[in-house]
């Protein structure tokens, strides 16, 4: 017998679910969460606020940019973090692209 998997990310995974992220115990977006809590000084961030709105600038967003990149093992693109500007945009674009979980 032979069994198929598909690949999927975390967000099709809730999408399929209805259910947020948050909800399935995921630590990806907590893990940024922390990382821009610790980069703006400020836990009363939520998933869907605007890097921008909230005080973020490049030195503000490269540092971030390196301490995901040290937390994750992987480097993330510039333009990326600046095109997807909230916690949970963030969070769905390294777990799709950026093959977080793999070594």
């Amino acid at each position: 017998m032979e069994v198929y998997i598909k690949s999927c990310s975390v967000a099709e995974i809730a999408d399929r679910f209805s259910t947020p992220l948050y909800e399935l115990g995921i630590v990806l977006e907590e893990k940024v969460w922390k990382i821009w809590c610790d980069v703006f000084g400020n836990n009363d961030i939520t998933a869907d606020d605007n890097f921008f709105e909230i005080g973020g600038d490049s030195i503000k967003g490269m540092l971030i940019i390196r301490k995901l990149t040290e937390q994750l093992s992987r480097s993330i693109e510039p333009a990326d973090f600046f095109e997807y500007q909230s916690i949970h945009e963030i969070a769905e674009k390294i777990d799709k692209d950026y093959g977080w979980r793999t070594e």
